[in-house]
């Protein structure tokens, strides 16, 4: 697997070739790898990793970076997944999947989120996808990126 970020700018210019509007994309994580295509029917895969991101925490923008967890039963296709140290902060949930995808709802103290994920490699011995977050009380935080574990 790989992965890294990009960044950009689109400019939109009326008939007169005056700029009228642009879009930024400043730091934008992403990740590719080749997806399992036989995945495990039995047993429990765990795997541990990084989580990266961007953070926009009351008005300030940077990148964080944490510790990723999740365990996955390939019988029933649940798993349990976690995002820890990410920022100094925390959140977890449970995730369903079908056909080497997954998704999940992530919570913590003041956070709540989502999470997407899938399986990598043969025999699924990678696992990685993408996350998330904003603040539910008190001031406006939200972040977003990828997460990847083995």
């Amino acid at each position: 697997m790989q992965w890294g970020y990009w960044t950009g700018q689109l400019d939109q210019v009326n008939a007169n070739n005056q700029l009228t509007r642009f879009d930024r994309a400043h730091i934008n994580f992403w990740m590719a790898g080749q997806p399992t295509v036989t995945l495990p029917t039995t047993g429990t895969g765990t795997y541990s990793g990084t989580a990266i991101g961007s953070v926009i925490n009351n008005g300030q923008g940077y990148i964080a970076a944490g510790n990723f967890a999740t365990s996955y039963n390939f019988a029933n296709n649940t798993g349990t997944i976690g995002i820890s140290n990410f920022d100094g902060r925390a959140v977890s949930g449970k995730v369903f999947g079908a056909s080497g995808i997954y998704v999940g709802t992530l919570s913590g103290t003041n956070l709540s989120g989502q999470a997407q994920g899938r399986f990598f490699g043969p025999n699924a011995v990678e696992t990685g996808g993408n996350f998330a977050l904003r603040s539910t009380v008190g001031a406006p935080y939200t972040a977003a990126g990828i997460f990847y574990g083995r």
